[in-house]
């Protein structure tokens, strides 16, 4: 999975608007949760 700077950095060089920017962020931070816990939560929650 992308690092979420990686994410931001990728969306801001593509212009990409702000909502947008929060809807991906929710979405991949949703991801990470929820890999998480499925996972045997090998990531920390930040």
């Amino acid at each position: 999975m992308m690092e979420l700077n990686e994410i931001k950095s990728m969306l801001e060089s593509n212009n990409v608007e702000l909502s947008d920017l929060d809807n991906v962020l929710s979405v991949a931070i949703c991801s990470s949760c929820c890999a998480a816990s499925s996972g045997g939560n090998t990531k920390q929650q930040r």
